[in-house]
């Protein structure tokens, strides 16, 4: 028996199927899942990885590991002003490169070191190296420079060392009787004999490692000019013979204590 009861409980069974079937047309699919989207870039330029729908292009996650390239760069380098590269060497507005040697501004050429230029007294083409470290040079000699020198000798008992006389001009360095010379140069000296005895004398003239580089020998009574060739840090050494039987002592080298005399800018006579 169909009770009043009942049909008003199929009633509204039948009311809650039709609101069921509105809903259903009108509201959002119960089987739809929702998924969290993927973030675009911070330019905007990466938009949802394949979804249409986001008016993106699509992304393959080997192109999302590498990251963007930019519109006129390469991977593993960069473009910066229309004209930089970097990871073998960068290039930098077009002329400066990095990483295997530097030109700027499209190149830089320094500029030659100007020959050197001796000092006021020393040929034009004299090196530095032959140019006194006192002058602005690097050549070290011993002793005091003199522009003059006398080689004096006392051959009996007065001492006033003036009896045979070599003198000459050039540049010269005194240390002690040695006389050396700091230039290449051939120098005419000067012959005197103030003495009742005739003299020869003899003059050697060696290079720096001791080499004998000229010798001669002249009588003080007939010559009175003598020249002698001396290179850089050369040396000279000279020796007084009396005139056989003359009385006079001898013979005497330059550097005996009290009968020779070796100064600098002083010619006894």
């Amino acid at each position: 028996m169909f009770s009043v009861h009942h049909g008003a409980r199929w009633a509204f069974c039948a009311a809650l199927t039709v609101i069921a079937i509105i809903l259903s047309a009108c509201g959002q699919d119960p089987a739809f899942t929702e998924s969290e989207m993927t973030a675009s870039s911070a330019d905007g330029s990466i938009a949802d990885s394949g979804d249409p729908d986001q008016g993106g292009e699509s992304v393959t996650t080997a192109q999302k590991g590498q990251g963007s390239t930019g519109s006129s760069g390469s991977t593993g380098g960069s473009t910066t002003g229309g004209g930089s590269t970097t990871g073998g060497g960068t290039t930098t507005e077009g002329g400066t490169t990095t990483g295997g040697g530097t030109t700027t501004g499209g190149g830089t050429t320094n500029p030659p070191t100007p020959p050197y230029t001796p000092p006021p007294g020393y040929a034009a083409n004299t090196p530095k190296t032959d140019v006194l470290v006192e002058d602005g040079g690097s050549l070290v000699l011993p002793g005091v420079k003199a522009i003059k020198v006398g080689v004096n000798f006392e051959d009996l008992s007065d001492f006033d060392l003036n009896d045979s006389v070599l003198c000459f001009t050039g540049g010269f360095k005194i240390e002690g009787r040695r006389v050396i010379s700091y230039k290449k140069q051939s120098v005419a000296a000067q012959v005197w004999n103030n003495s009742d005895c005739g003299h020869f004398i003899t003059v050697q003239i060696r290079d720096r490692s001791g080499k004998m580089t000229q010798t001669f020998r002249y009588n003080d009574r007939v010559t009175t000019s003598a020249t002698m060739n001396f290179d850089v840090g050369s040396s000279m050494h000279v020796i007084m013979e009396n005139f056989a039987n003359s009385g006079c002592i001898g013979p005497i080298g330059m550097d005996h204590p009290q009968r020779a005399e070796v100064a600098p800018n002083l010619c006894r006579r």
